[in-house]
């Protein structure tokens, strides 16, 4: 058992990196400071490869977490979050009723106010809003009045970032009550992809983007989502420009598997010299879409083209086949075959490029990082039966779905969450 720290050693520790983060927020008038207020930066203002500030801020996350814990004692902790159903009801009811943006961002209103605009009485307003103003959402700095803090800015003023956060909220809360059901029910699926919480809480026969894709408010709102994603953040694809040599592929065409509006493979045109991109996706109303918008200085470099990768490939001889953030939506069976559909259309030398989050072996991050990649890993088993992967996992659905796939492991990809993983066609 890990020895237990003691409060003055973890004060320590939060003292020490909350010192290298202040140093270096203090090293320039260019660099936004963080702020509880409603007109600060929406992001840590740090760039994701500033690796000696990331680690500091994840040292300093896990220092003051732990040392929640140990002041709380097991019996409150555990009460603390069991609990937190609760927050996430009356987080749920101010992006459902969009009371939000009933709040002037830089001043107060009134419950009465709210409850009025919302159609919900006075009685149940204010006590939602005061729950959520205990987790930073909202703030009483009058009695009987509410403004906004950072968080709740965020709802009323970031569109994208509020899209990610309703999907969580109406797409998939549902399925957290229905988790244990699933268990029970289906205790080895058979399955995977209709046999899920998310099923269960929805009632439905069909797998998520199925689902989704009959609702044009739920398309467009994902859509969003995942533009928000992009833009900043952990998840964003900015760490493809130069968080990986493509140029040392000497790749002549380059084909992106699932690449929605193109932003990926926008980036790696950026940080590369490969000549043509073509990026692929399922429907021709997406490829359509994203034909329109492609920005002209990208015009004869990268095509558009709709295909389903659980058909053969059509492109044939392309030096690169690159999945971002697309296998860890589909369960093992799925995967294998998806990578089967490449054989055909596969060179020798040609490679297989995934971006996906990696998740790591125990005690090797920080705390609060691996509470993000297994979270992560229970959404996909909660939405999609799928899961998240770790090194061993990816090797073996190379592995099963040919042999002669040559497996070249993974490596971190600079101020991402996400990694690269590769393997070379070597028939």
């Amino acid at each position: 058992m890990a020895e237990t720290p003691s409060f003055n050693g973890l004060a320590s520790i939060i003292s020490e990196n909350a010192q290298v983060i202040e140093q270096y927020l203090s090293s320039s008038d260019q660099i936004p400071k963080p702020t509880l207020d409603p007109n600060g930066p929406h992001h840590f203002p740090a760039p994701p490869d500033a690796f000696k500030i990331q680690m500091a801020r994840e040292n300093l996350l896990d220092a003051v977490r732990r040392l929640q814990l140990l002041a709380l004692g097991p019996v409150e902790a555990l009460f603390q979050l069991s609990s937190r159903s609760h927050e996430l009801s009356v987080i749920h009811a101010i992006y459902a009723l969009d009371m939000a943006s009933k709040v002037p961002v830089d001043g107060e209103v009134s419950f009465a106010e709210i409850a009025k605009a919302v159609g919900i009485d006075e009685d149940r307003v204010t006590r939602i809003i005061r729950l959520a103003v205990t987790s930073g959402v909202f703030q009483e700095a009058r009695p009987g009045f509410v403004s906004h803090t950072g968080m709740s800015s965020v709802l009323a003023t970031n569109q994208g970032a509020s899209d990610i956060f309703g999907m969580a909220l109406e797409d998939e809360i549902g399925a957290i009550g229905h988790f244990v059901n699933a268990l029970k029910k289906y205790p080895e699926p058979q399955n995977r992809l209709l046999e899920t919480p998310f099923a269960l809480a929805h009632n439905i026969d069909k797998p998520y983007y199925e689902w989704v894709s009959k609702d044009q408010r739920r398309v467009e709102r994902f859509q969003r989502a995942m533009r928000a994603n992009d833009s900043g953040g952990p998840f964003s694809s900015e760490c493809l420009t130069h968080g990986y040599d493509w140029n040392a592929l000497n790749a002549k065409l380059f084909v992106d598997m699932g690449g929605s509006m193109g932003h990926s493979t926008m980036r790696i045109a950026n940080g590369s010299k490969i000549d043509k991109f073509i990026v692929q996706d399922f429907t021709a109303e997406e490829v359509n879409h994203a034909k329109a918008a492609l920005p002209k200085e990208f015009e004869g470099r990268i095509e558009f083209a709709e295909h389903d990768f659980f058909k053969p490939q059509t492109i044939h001889g392309a030096d690169v086949y690159f999945f971002r953030w697309i296998l860890h939506n589909w369960p093992d069976p799925e995967c294998i075959v998806i990578l089967k559909n490449l054989v055909p259309a596969m060179k020798k030398g040609a490679r297989v490029i995934i971006s996906d989050l990696l998740l790591p072996e125990p005690n090797t991050v920080p705390n609060r990082l691996n509470r993000e990649f297994r979270v992560m890993d229970i959404h996909m088993l909660n939405v999609f039966g799928a899961r998240e992967r770790d090194v061993s996992m990816f090797k073996d659905l190379f592995a099963a779905a040919d042999p002669r796939f040559k497996f070249e492991g993974a490596k971190p990809l600079p101020g991402s969450l996400l990694s690269i993983v590769e393997a070379v066609w070597d028939p």
